[in-house]
């Protein structure tokens, strides 16, 4: 953005620029007759003068404003609530001020347009531990004197709030509500929009591929909760929202593949909800006490989702066998071991270690890879034995670049190649075929394995030792009791899933 000159006509996008503000905002000040602005054809056009003028009319609005709030009633003792605001202010930055018991900086958000816009922020001392500070977000200012006067503003709201509480803890709330102030302590007067909003901006967009998503996401919630204080959103609200979406898909008249459609999105949109509440409160600036979306909401959504029953497990392997022989080694190592799509997908030969009798899955966002031990009797040990010394045994060149160390492959007619399984539409086919189209999710397979290891009366510590799994929370989210007989995991495993009895064993396992 150029150089700010007052003799100058600006559009709306680039007026936005210059207060801070969106260009909807721009629109809305002008409509409400508080930004002047003139037609050129269809497009406004604001003059600098105008803008100057604009800057003017809201500090004098801001000064007023502050001057109201000193204005106590009868019956309040006035000496108590008395206090000098005067501050010293010290730039002690580009973009920072310190104000003796706060201060404000501004900070850049990215946006479509080029260079993005500029948001104040106050901060202030935690009343309680000067070791902490909360921020706040100012939308209306738009300069230092204007961020002064807010910090001002805020701090006497502060003051007000310690003095009654202090010396007349009986009429606090009362005399609060009298007086207009404001209970925002910890930043409890952040709305979630704005969290939602933020993290959009500062982390999503340039941390996170899968960022377009995330829009949708955020604004589903805002929607819904934007107007609610971070605060004050509880897990009630939100599974109460999930029930009244269910059954009015439902009372419409659709399927129970389609709820259960209904349900695994829900259970994303909570996923990133609970991200955005984790960063929150990393943060520090938004005043998140607790995340609504942490354990029973994840956990109750999680365990509607059911293992595969005995018959379901057949019927599974059995059309793997007849039409996709190379995807029974892929539901073999899933149904033991509970891996990810994902997992199975990208599982490499080189994470597979027989002397050891391990097998570590690298995670790119963690910094341990997760490991699961194989003991040299089992199947599964039998299976990857067979795996590697077929693989010796073919050229190297007979496989898609790149592909030649995958675990799970197959031939591929489209590139007259050896290539890793597209395991996601694979298994869709192989879910169709069996008549499970739209109920066969493939993480049902993570519950599959939990649950049967329960019911042969394995340890919860055996069940996250085979699995991989770190933490007693996440096997509690997939281990269902009672489910099946209790007898040997092992042999329910071969003897319902017929590994052992494929006729098409050989040909499947030289991926």
């Amino acid at each position: 953005m150029e150089k700010f000159v007052p003799d100058k006509s600006y559009t709306v996008k680039e007026v936005s620029e210059i207060l801070g503000l969106k260009p909807q905002g721009v629109l809305e000040r002008i409509w409400a007759g508080k930004l002047h602005a003139y037609k050129d054809g269809k497009e406004h056009r604001i003059t600098g003068r105008d803008i100057e003028a604009y800057r003017e009319s809201l500090k004098n609005e801001q000064k007023s404003a502050l001057e109201d709030v000193s204005e106590f009633r009868s019956g309040v003792p006035q000496s108590l609530l008395k206090g000098d605001t005067t501050m010293k202010v010290v730039k002690t930055g580009t973009n920072r001020w310190n104000a003796g018991f706060g201060g404000f900086y501004r900070q850049k958000i990215l946006t479509k347009s080029q260079g993005g816009v500029w948001r104040w922020y106050i901060w202030i001392y935690d009343a309680d531990d000067m070791s902490k500070r909360y921020s706040k977000h100012v939308p209306l200012v738009t300069n230092e004197e204007e961020a002064l006067i807010a910090l001002k503003y805020e701090l006497e709201q502060m003051r007000k709030r310690a003095f009654i509480q202090k010396y007349l803890p009986d009429k606090a709330e009362e005399l609060a509500e009298e007086l207009g102030i404001e209970n925002n302590d910890n930043n409890h007067s952040v709305k979630l929009a704005t969290m939602l909003d933020d993290w959009l901006a500062l982390y999503s967009k340039p941390n996170r591929k899968n960022h377009a998503s995330d829009r949708s996401v955020v604004k589903y919630w805002t929607e819904l909760f934007g107007k609610k204080k971070v605060f004050e959103l509880k897990q009630g609200d939100i599974m109460r929202h999930f029930a009244k979406e269910i059954n009015e898909a439902i009372e419409k008249g659709k399927s129970s593949e389609q709820t259960d459609k209904m349900k695994g999105t829900q259970r994303y949109k909570g996923q990133v909800l609970s991200t955005i509440y984790n960063w929150g409160k990393k943060m520090g600036n938004y005043g998140v006490k607790e995340n609504p979306v942490e354990g029973t909401l994840t956990k109750k959504i999680l365990s509607e989702i059911s293992p595969f029953t005995a018959e379901q497990r057949k019927m599974l392997f059995e059309k793997a066998n007849e039409f996709r022989p190379h995807m029974v080694p892929v539901q073999s190592f899933a149904s033991i071991v509970g891996a990810r799509i994902d997992e199975c997908t990208k599982l490499q030969l080189s994470n597979v270690d027989l002397q050891e009798g391990k097998i570590r899955i690298p995670k790119p966002k963690e910094k341990y890879p997760k490991t699961i031990d194989i003991d040299p009797n089992c199947f599964l040990y039998q299976m990857f034995e067979e795996i590697k010394r077929n693989r010796q045994k073919m050229d190297e060149r007979d496989f898609k670049q790149g592909d030649y160390d995958y675990a799970f492959v197959y031939w591929n007619p489209r590139y007259n190649k050896w290539t890793r399984i597209p395991v996601k539409a694979h298994w869709a086919e192989i879910a169709e075929l069996a008549g499970l189209k739209g109920k066969a999710n493939f993480h049902r397979w993570r519950h599959t394995a939990g649950s049967i290891g329960v019911n042969a009366n394995a340890s919860e510590g055996a069940i996250m030792k085979m699995c991989g799994w770190h933490s007693r929370n996440m096997a509690g989210l997939y281990i269902h009791a009672d489910r099946e007989a209790k007898v040997n995991a092992v042999k329910i495993i071969e003897k319902a899933l017929c590994i052992r009895k494929l006729s098409n064993g050989n040909v499947a396992l030289q991926g």
